[in-house]
């Protein structure tokens, strides 16, 4: 049975969220996906948006996914947002709860760049309908 997860009171994600909020590379976390949407169940992986500091590479990257997965026993679909396409910051800052903002100005800045970068996104997709022939 699919339900919105009650993420104030899931112990999962507060390990998560406390977990991440120590690591000092990392300057916001967000929580999307099927925990905020209400499809959220059993199988359900937990989807995350991660602004870096410096963002890892690599084996990095999986390394972080293991250790965090292994931290909450569940899967975690990681989002680097320092590398993520506008389309996609876009829909993960319509549609999501933040864990923790440890720099407001970093994620203000993020915010506004992610809003114009969708703006001129959104643009240049439909440059094509001025194209339409007889």
């Amino acid at each position: 049975m699919n339900e919105k997860m009650d993420v104030s009171n899931n112990f999962k994600i507060k390990k998560l969220t406390n977990a991440l909020f120590i690591d000092e590379n990392i300057c916001f976390a967000l929580l999307f996906g099927s925990c905020v949407s209400g499809r959220f169940d059993e199988k359900s992986d937990i989807d995350i948006a991660v602004y870096f500091y410096k963002p890892p590479e690599g084996i990095e990257i999986i390394e972080f996914i293991n250790n965090h997965s292994e931290l909450v026993q569940k899967d975690i679909d990681l989002t680097i947002l320092n590398r993520a396409s506008p389309f996609l910051r876009h829909q993960i800052m319509l549609n999501c709860i933040r864990l923790f903002i440890k720099d407001r100005i970093i994620y203000r800045d993020f915010r506004e760049k992610t809003i114009t970068d969708f703006l001129i996104y959104k643009y240049i997709s439909n440059i094509y309908i001025y194209d339409k022939e007889l």
